[in-house]
């Protein structure tokens, strides 16, 4: 099973919100970043429960990390824009808890919109053939 665009469930959403944010704050620190705390690791336990308190917060942070992503990679970064904007039009608002279901739901959505990001590499084990995607995300 993988992303599935329909499933308009609140947890699903927001998962799937926090996939996307963290990918556009991953875009605007390259590679020097990669040894930096991440939005999940500090604020996946919150906003899987608290999404009201933690979303608006984060989506302030998405404007900056989104104006450095699109000024050193603009290519990928306008489409990690595009994604989130046709996300966001399915998000009606940002409920004050999640209830335990929903919170399963969003850690479902996040890994289903994590793992759609790498559909249509090679696979990993074949070391034989080049990644055609690494151009992509330098």
């Amino acid at each position: 099973m993988g992303l599935d665009d329909s499933n308009n469930e609140p947890g699903y959403l927001l998962g799937r919100l926090f996939a996307l944010l963290e990918n556009m704050q991953q875009l605007s620190r390259g590679n020097a970043g990669r040894d930096q705390p991440t939005i999940r690791d500090r604020f996946m336990s919150a906003a899987s429960v608290t999404p009201l308190s933690v979303f608006p917060y984060l989506l302030n942070l998405e404007a900056a990390h989104e104006r450095k992503a699109k000024r050193d990679r603009p290519g990928i970064a306008h489409a990690a824009a595009r994604d989130l904007a046709q996300l966001m039009a399915h998000i009606g608002d940002f409920q004050p808890q999640l209830q335990p279901h929903q919170q399963g739901f969003f850690f479902i959505g996040y890994y289903h919109q994590r793992q759609a990001r790498f559909a249509g590499r090679p696979d990993d084990s074949n070391e034989s053939e080049p990644d055609q995607n690494v151009e992509d995300e330098k």
